[in-house]
């Protein structure tokens, strides 16, 4: 036969769940302090087989003994746990912990701050945000933004104009700093659409790069100076020329306009000439040596313009003696030949 005093085989699991000290903060504190020692349990035993069985009776007999220490199990209201802070009658967030009454979670703006046995909700501090509420950090904000006040939900991106390099950042830099003339910085970058390159203004900055001049000015020597006619500034902070336009790269501020043959200055960069031209003449106006002008475009020096140039040398030079020739009868004639004399000499030197 079998003499067993003890129940058939009971299986035990251990139940647990992550995060339940900020889900269920009291119902972990009980589970945590709750301690029964094993002579108090052989009490509860007995007196669960003396009352019938009755595990409600038993249970209500052994708390009304002992009830010293079960209280101590219980969580104290105003001991805040993780994400919480102390709140008055009125479900104000104080810092006494004399005058609360009960923990509440943390809004946005706030974090949860550790204050001796309990804790606070206090407000993130200038550069610092928390979009969430129950949180015991604040975050700094993000590199082109700011927060200049306690208590912010969210960080400000940086104006147009404006830029902000570090992390937990109280207020933005402002482009042009010092130059008296800030209204004329922007901040902005280039986009590529349908092959083009076109500059357009952004917020949220995070370094000095992004600084230019706005459209309709460019910058030269740390100033932004006004476009003129022939110009293009399209808010890159660079001058281009139109074509028909031309301005040296060591001063693009004076544009010239190419008269007559405008297809030798194609515009552009400054400093830019047709293929050939000499930059370094105002306009485009000559060819590089050993080149000449064909219809506004400068081309290699051929055999046939080499002889031409030879043929006009050699008539110049009959001419000339020509000329010497007839002053010298003339003032042989007159009895005056100095001053044609000198007259013949002055065309000789041309």
């Amino acid at each position: 036969e079998n003499y067993r005093t003890m129940k058939d085989n009971t299986r035990l699991t251990n139940w647990a769940a992550g995060g339940i000290e900020v889900a269920a903060d009291k119902a972990a504190h009980l589970a945590e302090t709750m301690n029964v020692y094993s002579a108090e349990i052989t009490v509860m035993l007995k007196r669960y087989v003396q009352l019938g069985n009755d595990p409600w009776e038993s249970a209500c007999e052994w708390l009304k003994g002992n009830d010293n220490l079960w209280q101590s199990w219980m969580p104290n209201e105003t001991a805040c746990t993780s994400g919480k802070g102390l709140v008055d009658s009125n479900g104000n967030f104080i810092t006494d912990r004399a005058r609360a009454v009960a923990c509440e979670t943390c809004p946005v703006g706030h974090y949860s701050k550790e204050q001796g046995a309990t804790r606070v909700c206090t407000p993130c501090t200038k550069g610092n945000y928390q979009s969430l509420p129950g949180e015991d950090v604040c975050l700094p904000c993000e590199r082109g933004k700011v927060a200049g006040q306690d208590g912010m939900r969210a960080c400000t991106p940086c104006p147009l104009g404006e830029y902000a390099e570090g992390t937990g950042m109280i207020n933005c830099s402002v482009c042009g700093n010092g130059t008296g003339q800030e209204d004329k910085w922007t901040t902005s970058e280039p986009v590529i659409s349908q092959g083009k390159e076109t500059w357009i203004q952004v917020q949220g900055a995070d370094n000095i790069s992004y600084c230019g001049c706005v459209a309709g000015t460019y910058l030269w020597n740390g100033l932004c100076e006004e476009c003129i006619e022939g110009a293009i500034c399209e808010g890159s902070s660079k001058l281009l020329l139109a074509p028909g336009y031309f301005s040296r790269s060591t001063e693009p501020g004076e544009v010239y306009y190419c008269f007559g043959e405008r297809v030798r200055c194609p515009g552009g960069e400054p400093g830019t000439c047709a293929f050939g031209r000499d930059t370094s003449t105002i306009a485009c106006s000559a060819c590089e040596i050993g080149l000449h002008s064909r219809d506004g475009i400068c081309v290699e020096c051929g055999g046939g313009d080499y002889a031409l140039v030879t043929i006009v040398g050699i008539l110049g030079c009959i001419m000339i003696a020509v000329l010497y020739v007839v002053l010298m009868n003339e003032g042989q004639k007159s009895k005056q030949p100095g001053s044609l004399l000198i007259a013949a000499l002055g065309m000789g030197q041309m």
